[in-house]
């Protein structure tokens, strides 16, 4: 992919001052997009302005409900691409806070295609979702016509807005792309509690020299993203002739860890930290999947994508950006 492929563009980024968002905001902006950022940044879901701190005079940031995008946004059929990144994470509060989830995870994005339906946009809709709609395989190996079986409202509520998305392209020809993505990590994510993703809580335990609790002993297996693997797959997605429009791609990676070995690995690169053995919470044991891994052949065929960069490589980045960035992103605990 060359770099300067977006270059001219308009490009709009839901969830654009979150995790994902804001990286690829950055991505963006620096190939010379002309980049529109639109985020609720709701307390507590990763919506951060540090995010796009040195950069944000080459945006342009809307800070509102997804909701009201058709009024917010009258030019909305002249983007080139609508990364629709917005949403909450937390499977721990999709099931303590349901209603929210379904706002976040569903209501929103009917808003947009719905908005996108009535201005007969004709760009491409790229929409994440999660390995999550999967539910417990059983530790299979699943590719994209596995059968869904959603654990908890946030898998639900994702499900739920894929279909949307399926439903506009095949009724209205809205060019929606739905990605499932596995665990991402790397710079920029939220790290002050520990209900978005239990990789980077392990960093901010390690780097504040604190224990790291491993629930039924840390065996449960993982795969895992840095978020420029996750960038790299939303633009070949974007760019992608095969992708246009009622594809569903699964994002992932050709191993899978231990999050007690990830956790050793995480320690190691910090120099901080130490395992200490927990009971699953019954809250997470309720939701809890053992082992999921995703075959992404498909994308791999089709867009053109294969991770790139190494575990260990993603977490020493990872590791050295919040040494760079206390102040923004750890609170000493």
């Amino acid at each position: 992919m060359k770099r300067d492929t977006f270059r001219g563009c308009d490009i709009l980024i839901t969830g654009g001052l979150g995790f994902i968002g804001s990286n690829l905001a950055r991505s963006l902006a620096a190939e010379g997009a002309r980049v529109t950022v639109l985020d609720a940044l709701i307390p507590g879901h990763g919506g951060n302005p540090d995010n796009l701190s040195g950069c944000d005079h080459r945006l342009t940031i809307v800070k509102a409900d997804q909701s009201a995008i058709a009024d917010l946004l009258p030019s909305l059929k002249y983007f080139h691409t609508i990364f629709n990144l917005a949403g909450q994470v937390s499977h721990v509060d999709s099931m303590t806070n349901p209603l929210l989830d379904l706002h976040c995870n569903c209501a929103v994005h009917l808003a947009l295609l719905e908005a996108c339906k009535e201005r007969a946009f004709r760009g491409k809709i790229i929409f994440t979702s999660t390995r999550q709609v999967y539910g417990d395989t059983g530790g299979k190996t699943v590719d994209e016509d596995f059968s869904v079986n959603p654990v908890d409202n946030n898998g639900i509520n994702k499900l739920a807005a894929e279909q949307y998305h399926l439903l506009y392209q095949k009724l209205y020809g809205l060019r929606t792309v739905i990605l499932r993505l596995c665990n991402i990590y790397g710079p920029r994510q939220l790290i002050a509690h520990n209900r978005q993703g239990f990789i980077p809580w392990f960093v901010r335990l390690a780097l504040t020299g604190n224990d790291i609790p491993l629930f039924g002993g840390g065996t449960d297996l993982r795969e895992a993203l840095f978020v420029s693997d996750i960038i790299a797959a939303l633009k070949s997605a974007a760019l992608a002739p095969l992708a246009d429009g009622g594809r569903v791609y699964n994002i992932g990676n050709d191993y899978r860890i231990s999050i007690r070995d990830l956790a050793e690995m995480i320690i190691n690169a910090a120099g901080s930290g130490r395992i200490v053995e927990a009971p699953f919470p019954q809250e997470r044991a309720a939701i809890r999947l053992k082992d999921c891994r995703l075959d992404f052949a498909r994308a791999r065929r089709e867009l053109g994508w294969q991770p790139s960069v190494s575990l260990l490589e993603g977490i020493r980045q990872t590791i050295i950006f919040y040494r760079r960035n206390p102040d923004r992103y750890i609170i000493a605990i």
